[in-house]
C-alpha cells in the first residue's frame, strides 16, 4: 500500500508541530522511530535491525512509499514506543489515511 510520508503532523485544532521552526512531518517521525535504539530493541538480530534500516532508507529516498501491512505495523509499533501521544496521535491518522 502507498503512503505519503510528507505529510506535516498537526495537534489538537489542527496546529502544525514544529520542531526548531520546521514543520514535523511523517517521514521524519517514522525514520526516526525506525533507526532508535530502545529498549524494545534488545535481543533484536541483526537483520531485524538492517530491515529497519532499510525500510528507514526507502522513507528517508521518497515521499511516497509502497509498504507492507507488517512494515506498517512496525512504523507504528515503533512510533508508539517513542514519542509522545500529540506526535503519536497524528502519525497514526497520517498513516491510516493516506
Amino acid at each position: 500500500m502507498q503512503r505519503d510520508f510528507s505529510v506535516a503532523l498537526k495537534s489538537i485544532g489542527d496546529i502544525a508541530i514544529v520542531d526548531n521552526g520546521q514543520p514535523v512531518t511523517l517521514k521524519m517521525v517514522a525514520i526516526n522511530a525506525l533507526l532508535s535504539n530502545d529498549e524494545a530493541d534488545r535481543g533484536q538480530s541483526g537483520e531485524e535491525k538492517y530491515k529497519r534500516f532499510k525500510l528507514a532508507d526507502r522513507i528517508h529516498a521518497s515521499d511516497t512509499v509502497e509498504v507492507s501491512v507488517e512494515e506498517l505495523a512496525l512504523i507504528k509499533r515503533l512510533i508508539g514506543l517513542i514519542y509522545p501521544p500529540v506526535i503519536v496521535g497524528s502519525a497514526y491518522a497520517a498513516l491510516e489515511s493516506t
